[in-house]
């Protein structure tokens, strides 16, 4: 049977944030600066960091391939690192889709480059561009590719 942690579970238990991926760590950040400061300011969240950790962990979508309970503590230790985070008034959904589209655009910029350098045959800096996009914009899969498909794709074309 799996531990269910408590509400003070997740700030005490010990979690390493640097055990995490540079993408995973994206991808968190984006999470409590997206939707953070909506659930902590809820009747729901009631200024809990340890219920803005467990809200945006469940469903078990941010981090799929990480156990929950692990990426909830991660959230409650970011925040806890940066405090910041939770504070401003929530976005609205029209400002984090306008947040959404400009980082999709910063991707793209990144992939464009990065097409440009596999055309010149510049592997290492192809793959370079396409790390850059995935930081930027890590859930996005433009034209239904994932970013490891590209990296796939010139790591093919490299090698033939």
């Amino acid at each position: 049977m799996t531990e269910q942690p408590t509400a003070e579970q997740p700030a005490t238990a010990p979690v390493e944030l640097d055990g995490l991926t540079d993408v995973e760590r994206v991808i968190l950040r984006y999470a409590v600066l997206d939707n953070g400061r909506r659930i902590y300011t809820s009747m729901l969240g009631g200024k809990s960091v340890s219920n803005v950790g467990r809200y945006l962990t469940e469903g078990g979508e941010l981090l799929p391939e990480r156990p929950w309970t692990f990426v909830w503590r991660c959230i409650v230790q970011l925040i806890e690192r940066e405090p910041h985070l939770l504070e401003g008034t929530p976005p609205t959904q029209r400002e984090l889709a306008k947040l959404r589209r400009l980082r999709e655009e910063s991707a793209d910029l990144c992939l464009e480059d990065a097409l440009r350098q596999f055309r010149a045959g510049d592997w290492r800096r192809a793959l370079a561009a396409i790390d850059r996009a995935e930081l930027v914009a890590p859930l996005y899969s433009p034209r239904g590719r994932t970013y490891d498909d590209m990296r796939g794709f010139v790591r093919t074309e490299r090698g033939a």
